[in-house]
């Protein structure tokens, strides 16, 4: 199968769900990778130097379409002022590669263009071959959780843009005939928000190359760790309360405890985080797995955010316990929640600290019933297919598939 994967980004460890995608898919049919974004963007790679290195060997080719960022912004600004949401209000600077890449697949022979995120759904909507749209969660429904946890005019913001992005699920996104869902429940939520098209739960492909790099020494005992991409409003949103609201009672009940902060691109917020006792921030980090394994246990006390979380599998995959919050564990397979240590309140995340501390057998035993399943769910040879059927519903030949 020829296929052309289309991103807004560069696709490395901040992004790990394309990433994986990318790289499985290349090993087994000839994939052409385009990223349309401003050149800023596309230098954002922080901690990635392998993950770029990978994909230029797995892909066939490799092309950046770059989006005048003047452009964007201006006929961004223009169009969130005449009604359109702020995460699709800039998209229209991405309309004039539509011709380019209908070309590029005619000329390549490509079987199936797989679009990545909502904000290239403009651009998908234009593609004459078969198509697939990975959105992969539900953005209105996004936007309203933040305006649920908002105040004055931030939470008037998000309900506003939760309107304008319902109004764009429902509308321009059925020019795109499939979308996938990181999650079952994100596409039934947008198909409540009224696309009509398919919707295909896709799960993402979680592993992780735990050798080399990562912690420079063996972290203290206890230590937590939290990892993703710190500059992404949930990630900081859940760091901000957790280090405000529970850590402190955490420090007093546990004498040594600290709290690393690990990931790429952390936001101004998250690195004056680092001037509290007991936390340290390491950024732009290129391989978790080592600060992962090295961790007393893993938490993700998420308030806010939808479709899967990537951090709670990578996390079990390596057999380590995972403390998580209700909106993380609801973020994950049902088959995966009883391997997780729930806390919705301060003082249950000090009840299971302290499970983990004191009953490291049990807790090292339901993290390895974790790492089996999201060994089952997760790999490669489950989620392949799942994609590959919807690639065929597109309209991919059967044989192509």
């Amino acid at each position: 199968m020829k296929i052309l994967f289309v991103c807004p980004y560069v696709p490395t460890v901040t992004k790990r769900r394309p990433l994986n995608f990318v790289l499985h898919l290349a090993q087994r049919h000839e994939l052409h990778l385009r990223v349309v974004a401003p050149p800023v963007e596309m230098r954002w790679t922080f901690g990635s130097a392998r993950a770029v290195e990978q994909l230029r060997a797995a892909c066939v080719s490799i092309e950046s379409l770059p989006v005048s960022l003047p452009r964007l912004l201006a006929g961004g600004a223009w169009r969130y002022a005449r009604g359109e949401a702020l995460r699709t209000a800039y998209t229209h600077a991405h309309d004039g590669f539509v011709s380019q890449l209908n070309r590029q697949s005619d000329a390549l022979g490509i079987d199936v263009v797989h679009v990545d995120r909502l904000r290239l759904a403009r651009l998908a909507a234009g593609i004459r071959r078969p198509v697939v749209l990975d959105l992969p969660d539900c953005m209105s429904w996004a936007a309203e959780q933040r305006a649920a946890l908002g105040r004055g005019a931030r939470a008037l913001f998000y309900r506003l843009e939760a309107r304008r992005l319902r109004s764009f699920e429902g509308g321009t996104l059925n020019a795109v005939p499939t979308a996938l869902a990181a999650s079952a429940e994100d596409g039934r939520r947008v198909r409540a928000a009224g696309y009509r098209g398919l919707t295909v739960h896709v799960p993402g492909i979680i592993e992780l190359d735990g050798e080399g790099g990562g912690a420079d020494e063996p972290l203290p005992h206890p230590a937590l760790v939290f990892h993703g991409s710190l500059s992404f409003p949930p990630n900081v949103d859940a760091m901000m309360t957790f280090t405000r609201q529970t850590f402190p009672l955490l420090r007093a009940r546990f004498r040594g405890l600290q709290l690393y902060i690990v990931g790429a691109a952390p936001s101004l917020a998250v690195r004056a985080l680092a001037r509290l006792e007991g936390v340290r921030v390491a950024a732009d980090v290129e391989r978790i797995g080592p600060w992962l394994r090295a961790a007393t246990a893993v938490i993700a006390p998420m308030r806010i955010g939808g479709g899967h979380s990537q951090k709670v599998c990578e996390a079990l995959l390596l057999g380590r316990p995972v403390l998580c919050s209700p909106r993380a564990a609801e973020c994950v397979a049902p088959e995966v929640r009883p391997s997780l240590l729930v806390a919705s309140s301060a003082q249950e995340w000090v009840q299971q600290v302290e499970r983990v501390l004191h009953d490291p057998t049990g807790v090292a035993a339901m993290a390895e019933r974790g790492a089996e399943t999201i060994a089952r769910l997760h790999a490669a040879e489950a989620v392949l297919p799942v994609l590959f059927d919807a690639y065929r519903r597109s309209g991919v030949c059967p044989a192509a598939a």
